[in-house]
C-alpha cells in the first residue's frame, strides 16, 4: 500500500489475499482514484514492479469509488477479500464483469460503488 499510495492518481488504497491454486495467495488491490482512472492500472502495476518482489506484485487492480468502512473508519477489508473472491469466481465469464483493459497478469475492473447492502450487512 506505501508504494501504491505514491503513484499519481491514486487517491486512497487497500490491498488484500485472494486465493490462488499454484501460489496459495495473490495479492489484489483495490484503488480509489483522484478524478478520472484511465491509465491508472498501468501506473500501479509499474511502481509495483520497480519497487517490489514479483510475488507481492498485485494480480489484479480493482477501482472503485469508495471502500466499505467498519468502526473508526477502517477499511474493511474482510468484505474487500470477499468481493476479489467473487470476481473471480465471475472472471470465468467475461460478460459477468465490466473490464475496463487487459493487463497480463493484471487486470483492471470498475465495479459499481456503493457496495450492494446484502454485501455491507453480512460484512458487520
Amino acid at each position: 500500500e506505501r508504494v501504491i499510495g505514491g503513484v499519481a492518481g491514486v487517491k486512497e488504497s487497500a490491498v488484500v489475499g485472494r486465493p490462488d491454486k499454484m501460489l496459495d495467495e495473490v495479492p489484489v488491490v483495490f484503488v480509489i482514484p483522484f478524478g478520472p482512472a484511465a491509465g491508472l492500472a498501468e501506473r500501479v502495476i509499474d511502481a509495483c514492479r520497480a519497487q517490489l518482489a514479483e510475488f507481492k506484485v498485485p494480480r489484479e487492480v480493482i477501482v472503485v469509488d469508495e471502500f466499505p468502512r467498519v468502526t473508526l473508519e477502517k477499511v474493511d477489508k474482510k468484505l474487500l477479500r470477499r468481493l476479489a473472491d467473487r470476481i473471480e469466481d465471475r472472471a470465468a465469464d467475461p460478460l459477468a464483469v465490466t473490464t475496463e483493459m487487459a493487463l497480463s497478469p493484471s487486470r483492471t475492473l470498475v465495479l459499481p460503488v456503493p457496495l450492494p447492502e446484502d454485501e455491507v450487512a453480512r460484512s458487520t
